[in-house]
């Protein structure tokens, strides 16, 4: 079995993250519950029933916001999916593995320079014992 590492970040990058989709969302006029909908209108994935529309909860929105640990890959996915987010300097959205950085505090705004050269994911052998 396969798990992917997903660091719930550091405490300044959730917090800068977190100001930053708040900004974007009140850019739009969006409250929590239309990017909720945004995301359920836009977002799949594959369960064993076939492709689900994403449901995130409204808290699971706020918890982005204020900066706490987020533990649903998903939900950054989604930030990168709806193009939310603008790149510091090139004239387009951030990609995922940016918006990862950011949280880990491995990407600067002001330059959209990565702060680091370790993978923004890892993927690690995990045993199960039965």
């Amino acid at each position: 079995m396969y798990i992917l590492n997903a660091p719930t970040g550091i405490k300044e990058g959730r917090q800068l993250l977190g100001r930053m989709v708040r900004a974007a969302r009140a850019m739009r006029g969006w409250t929590l519950d239309d990017l909720k909908e945004q995301i359920a209108q836009n977002v799949s994935y594959r369960s064993d029933s076939g492709i689900e529309p994403y449901i995130v909860s409204k808290s699971q929105l706020s918890v982005l916001e204020r900066g706490q640990p987020v533990l649903d890959p998903l939900l950054f996915e989604s930030i990168a999916v709806l193009e939310l987010l603008d790149h510091p300097i090139e004239q387009r959205a951030l990609m995922i593995e940016e918006i990862k950085a950011i949280n880990c505090g491995l990407f600067d705004l002001k330059t959209g320079a990565w702060l680091s050269s370790e993978p923004s994911r890892v993927l690690t052998q995990s045993v199960i014992a039965s």
